[in-house]
């Protein structure tokens, strides 16, 4: 696998009948921004998914470095009866650095979120629920991020912020693989670009 954290070769992806994806092969390295870019329903949500593991290719194979902790920030939130705030304990629970509550409530308050935290995730908007799955992929150590339409619904300061988050993330040596419309996202991280 060389110097790349992930390496695609040759992923197909058949629905029944229907190709969806077909002989996509991708690379990135540590500190790489990679994005997907193309029509609705080309198949970027779908790569994205094969990429993180949550989905199996018809063919083809994905190498990752031994030993890569990953996030994934879904295009969208299920909305669910726990509240915000118990959603974001049980998020914490799942880190292991005793560090992680700082930083949630820092991502809270970046985010604008802390009034919300006694409401329904159900109730929340489509914007609310994105910046929830932001706040939970932000919460630990992770070499690889996968972005599915993350500033989707987002206010424009929430999307700075994110932006900026990413961005530093990035120097230190994070790759992300990043599906999405908003070129104001690619060209502020992008490094490369594949079309689907």
């Amino acid at each position: 696998m060389g110097q790349f954290i992930i390496e695609a070769s040759n992923i197909r992806k058949k629905y029944d009948d229907k190709t969806v994806l077909k002989d996509i092969s991708l690379q990135a390295q540590r500190g790489e921004a990679v994005g997907l870019v193309g029509v609705n329903g080309c198949g970027k949500s779908t790569l994205l998914r094969i990429l993180a593991g949550l989905s199996n290719p018809s063919s083809g194979k994905v190498s990752l470095q031994a030993g890569t902790r990953m996030a994934f920030i879904p295009d969208r939130y299920e909305k669910i009866n726990m509240t915000l705030g118990k959603f974001m304990e049980h998020m914490y629970l799942m880190e292991t650095e005793r560090e992680g509550r700082d930083r949630m409530t820092h991502y809270l308050h970046q985010f604008h979120l802390e009034t919300m935290l006694k409401t329904p995730m159900k109730y929340l908007s489509k914007g609310m629920l994105q910046k929830a799955a932001v706040i939970q992929a932000l919460l630990g150590k992770r070499d690889l991020m996968f972005l599915d339409e993350p500033l989707s619904g987002q206010d424009t300061l929430s999307q700075m912020t994110l932006i900026q988050e990413l961005r530093e993330r990035k120097e230190k040596g994070m790759a992300l693989i990043m599906a999405c419309h908003e070129t104001y996202l690619i060209e502020e991280l992008a490094d490369r670009i594949y079309e689907i």
